[in-house]
């Protein structure tokens, strides 16, 4: 696993060298990384999965870094977290 942060951005690694799976063939039932690539977009970011069966699997996570001079809900939708809410206005 590994997690940097530059050019205004965070990046985490997380690999295996596990058994793999296909990608296109996750059974019904496991959102996990529908969620995490949501999440991902939320946040302006972007989410990649590779994975094939017999080589391990590598989800890359890239999130831009946000400036925290808004530090609550504000014009932009941002919290001091960096995420983007989609619905600013409920809660």
């Amino acid at each position: 696993m590994f997690l940097t942060i530059a050019h205004r951005q965070v990046t985490l690694v997380v690999e295996d060298d596990g058994m793999g799976f296909d990608p296109r063939q996750v059974p019904a039932g496991h959102y996990v990384l529908i969620g995490m690539n949501e999440r991902a977009r939320l946040m302006e970011g972007s989410f990649r999965l590779i994975s094939a069966p017999g080589n391990g699997t590598a989800i890359t996570v890239i999130v831009p870094l946000v400036d925290l001079d808004d530090r609550t809900l504000g014009k932009a939708g941002r919290s001091a977290h960096g995420w983007r809410d989609p619905h600013p206005g409920r809660r």
